[in-house]
């Protein structure tokens, strides 16, 4: 009886140990941009990437010279992605005079993005990490939908010192701005966000 009784205990403390380690690791996934090494305060991870106009863009070129606001998306497989660098690209010279470059990332190859410039009249290059990890340096696939290495919808500004002044992650049903959550986001908050950080000026 006793052994019974002991054996019973036994499994409720490690039941019990076993619900404290579940609730404490799922308190550390529920907020993946608190643990990011990407994340406001902290350097923005470097890339070198090839883009939409034949060129590679090196991030830390910017370095000393200009802030950086980089715009991680899915990409081809995403409509209102790509319908966000149009819709960015109408503030462009209201970036310019914060002295702001625009910078759009995605996965799909170069060759594809410079199609799809021209088609949705991009003014901005748009640079593909296809052959880089910068999914995982800048922590994008925990806002993603589930599609293999495509990031989420993730705006990052990055002053001239290379920190991360703001960051923003944008994915089904969290800060959606469009009825029927969809990943679209007015350039006028974007543009809003940008000025509260940078205080108007470069």
């Amino acid at each position: 009886m006793n052994i019974k009784k002991t054996g019973i205990w036994s499994g409720i403390i490690v039941a019990v140990i076993g619900l404290f380690v579940f609730i404490a690791s799922n308190d550390n996934k529920s907020s993946p941009q608190a643990a990011s090494k990407a994340s406001q305060g902290s350097m923005a991870p470097d890339f070198d990437l090839p883009s939409s106009d034949g060129k590679r863009v090196t991030l830390s070129s910017f370095r000393g010279k200009q802030n950086v606001l980089i715009y991680f998306h899915e990409g081809l497989s995403c409509d209102a992605c790509m319908q966000q660098m149009p819709e960015l690209d109408k503030y462009l010279s209201d970036f310019n005079k914060m002295d702001v470059k625009l910078l759009y990332v995605a996965l799909d190859s170069p060759e594809a993005m410079s199609k799809a410039s021209s088609r949705y009249g991009l003014k901005s290059p748009v640079l593909s990490y296809q052959d880089a990890q910068t999914e995982q340096d800048y922590d994008l696939l925990p806002y993603s939908m589930g599609m293999g290495r495509r990031a989420g919808h993730t705006f990052v500004l990055v002053g001239k010192d290379g920190k991360i002044l703001w960051r923003k992650d944008y994915w089904p049903s969290v800060g959606m701005s469009v009825p029927g959550g969809r990943m679209f986001v007015p350039g006028s908050e974007i543009l809003s966000e940008v000025q509260k950080v940078l205080g108007g000026s470069s």
